[in-house]
């Protein structure tokens, strides 16, 4: 097996084991993620460690392993656990529905009036301006949300959680971005043309998983049985 070759059966490896995280947080709960995270990262360095390859190519490969199975696997794990809960597929459509008011919002503000980057090196397209405009937007879409479907809940109770989550949201559609940008890609894939790829859809929505749940959880909304 070449180089090339043992790179990319790596690269497999981790998307499957990857994979796995949720569908055991489905049927286990959370206490499956510490022995998960032990056996993967275990069978990843035994990988690395009988392939032939530059010492310093392996720690890197190492890392971007790790890294892969705690970003993408790990967080959308809390989706799961948000779906299995009474009343989670509200809170769910909740979270999109916010994060898509928040990026419409972002991108007709920051073409209308945006002037000042929000980070030049990372995306530079983006502005302070349509960051803010999008906070608005995800503030506006969970009051509509709190009268459609949320009556318990208070007004300003759900407008800070929006706007928290579009902090959040936007801070993950930045960290997504610097990780392209180290990379040296424009997207994350090719299976969404015009799109990015499907790590650019859901960038901003994986922070803010734990973050809602953490909330709910916390305030008594959602129920296991």
């Amino acid at each position: 097996m070449t180089l090339h070759e043992c790179d990319r059966a790596g690269r497999l490896a981790v998307v499957v084991v990857g994979s796995a995280l949720p569908l055991l947080v489905y049927w286990r709960g959370m206490d499956v993620v510490p022995w998960f995270f032990v056996v993967a990262l275990f069978l990843l360095f035994l990988h690395h460690l009988t392939g032939r390859r530059d010492i310093l190519a392996t720690v890197r490969y190492l890392g971007a392993g790790s890294f892969s199975l705690l970003y993408v696997p790990l967080l959308t794990s809390f989706m799961v656990l948000l779906r299995g809960g009474e009343g989670g597929q509200w809170w769910i459509l909740f979270l999109f529905a916010v994060i898509w008011g928040n990026d419409i919002f972002a991108y007709y503000t920051g073409r209308s009036i945006g002037r000042h980057k929000l980070s030049r090196v990372v995306s530079p397209k983006k502005t302070i301006e349509g960051a803010i405009g999008g906070l608005v937007g995800g503030i506006v879409v969970a009051v509509v949300f709190r009268y459609a479907l949320f009556s318990d809940r208070g007004v300003v109770e759900l407008a800070v959680l929006a706007l928290l989550l579009g902090l959040v949201g936007q801070a993950g559609d930045l960290f997504e971005s610097m990780i392209k940008r180290s990379a040296g890609v424009k997207d994350s894939g090719f299976i969404v043309p015009g799109h990015g790829g499907i790590l650019d859809r859901i960038d901003s929505l994986l922070f803010c998983l734990p973050l809602l749940y953490c909330y709910i959880m916390l305030h008594g909304c959602l129920w296991h049985g």
